[in-house]
């Protein structure tokens, strides 16, 4: 019989640890008989411990374990679970990933919101392109949308989309999603008042997840670079055009994109993605996005 213990460094043992709320084991064993225990675990911030905001949700951990002489399993000789465990997470990650859409995806870590009743994309000479749906991403059902899971705390989230709207109502753009209740993107949409092209934000905080749209000047047709900047308390969002500097137009606190946000639980943290929506109708613009890439701060 197994039986699991949990590790210290769980909450409510040792809530002064920066990896907390450890559960949900399997146990394995290698060919030459270790035994290692895989787990959930979180990585709260600002601060590093229980008072803080875990915005990546549960991660996988893994610890060696052993058995005691009376058949009881113990993880990590019953220490605390720490960042800092030799020969586990001290990997080598490439400081920049890039996926160019060529022909296909790079990789099988892209997501969709559940499951699509038809395809809205294909990949063309020079990118990803994306057809939006009647769906939202305020919607329990399947947008134009593909996410992948933020893996990094400080991490630049970034892409070149060319996209040319003819309504306010279009927009496409990337966002750091945590619900459909909790997300935040920079895109291109058509101004409102001017029905020019133009940049926006939009950010939803606050315990109703109030919404904030910001537009930025008038951005020349021709494609556009957009950003999501992760840190560990904030996220900020911008734009530049051809060579220049990122603008970053606004920031969100990272409390509004946790696990814990009160009432409205979610224990997968936080996706960067890539979107095309037209307000609830089927749209035929395409949103063209060259590249997405990541780069490690």
């Amino acid at each position: 019989m197994f039986v699991i213990t949990l590790i210290k460094g769980n909450v409510g043992r040792n809530a002064s640890q920066s990896v907390l709320a450890t559960g949900h084991a399997d146990i394995v064993q290698t060919p030459s008989g270790d035994w290692y225990a895989v787990f959930l675990a979180t990585r709260p911030q600002n601060p590093p411990n229980s008072a803080g905001y875990p915005q990546l949700g549960r991660e996988t951990f893994l610890a060696p374990a052993s058995w005691t002489s009376d058949g009881w399993l113990k993880i990590n000789d019953g220490k605390d679970i720490t960042l800092d465990m030799p020969g586990l997470y001290k990997l080598d990650r490439p400081k920049i990933w890039r996926d160019d859409f060529r022909g296909k995806f790079t990789d099988k870590a892209w997501y969709t919101q559940r499951t699509p009743y038809k395809q809205f994309h294909k990949f063309v000479n020079g990118g990803l392109r994306l057809f939006g749906n009647v769906y939202t991403l305020d919607d329990r059902e399947t947008p134009a949308a593909f996410f992948r899971k933020q893996e990094d705390l400080n991490v630049i989230f970034s892409t070149q989309l060319d996209f040319t709207p003819t309504s306010p109502r279009h927009e496409a753009g990337i966002t750091v999603f945590l619900s459909i209740w909790y997300h935040n993107e920079v895109g291109l949409t058509l101004h409102p008042e001017t029905k020019v092209r133009t940049v926006f934000v939009k950010t939803r905080t606050g315990p109703m997840a109030e919404l904030k749209t910001i537009y930025a000047p008038t951005a020349e047709a021709g494609p556009v670079n957009l950003f999501i900047k992760a840190e560990p308390n904030q996220y900020s969002l911008g734009y530049s055009v051809g060579g220049g500097n990122v603008t970053y137009l606004a920031t969100v606190e990272n409390r509004w994109l946790q696990s814990y946000v009160q009432g409205w639980q979610n224990f997968v943290g936080t996706h960067f993605g890539v979107y095309s929506l037209a307000g609830r109708l089927p749209m035929l613009i395409p949103a063209d996005f060259k590249y997405v890439q990541t780069q490690l701060l």
